[in-house]
């Protein structure tokens, strides 16, 4: 299996320097792919690759292997590229709002002043310890 993905890398790699899409139904022969001979003994004659963009900022990339050549390949990757793209991306920004939560609160709570998070209508939604209510004592 992780040969596998080594060879799906180097095909990979060699054509994320330019970001665009590529297709060969000649994998064992063509000069691009990395590991040819593994083409060879797997049967593998196809691979095809297709940017994931949002904007102008490529957040992934599909590839595809097959036994068989593969038709019409690009075009059906481009017809689902756009929303794979838009699903990486919102995956990313949301582990990296998980990451920015994490270090906020830790930040928040590290502090010795009393910080309180309030909604619209003014009520207390989070508070660092500092701003928690401590009984009274009386003495």
């Amino acid at each position: 299996m992780a040969r596998t993905l080594g060879a799906g890398r180097q095909a990979q790699d060699r054509r994320d320097r330019g970001g665009a899409a590529y297709l060969t139904n000649d994998m064992p022969n063509d000069p691009e792919i990395g590991d040819r001979d593994w083409a060879r003994r797997e049967g593998i004659v196809a691979f095809a690759r297709y940017p994931l963009m949002v904007e102008d900022r490529q957040v992934g990339v599909m590839a595809m292997f097959a036994r068989e050549p593969l038709p019409r390949t690009l075009e059906m990757l481009a017809s689902v590229a756009d929303d794979i793209a838009q699903g990486v991306e919102r995956r990313q920004a949301e582990a990296a709002l998980r990451e920015d939560e994490v270090r906020y609160r830790s930040v928040i709570a590290a502090l010795e002043e009393a910080i309180t998070v309030h909604d619209a209508e003014g009520a207390i939604r989070a508070c660092n310890a500092s701003a928690e209510p401590h009984p009274r004592r009386h003495g």
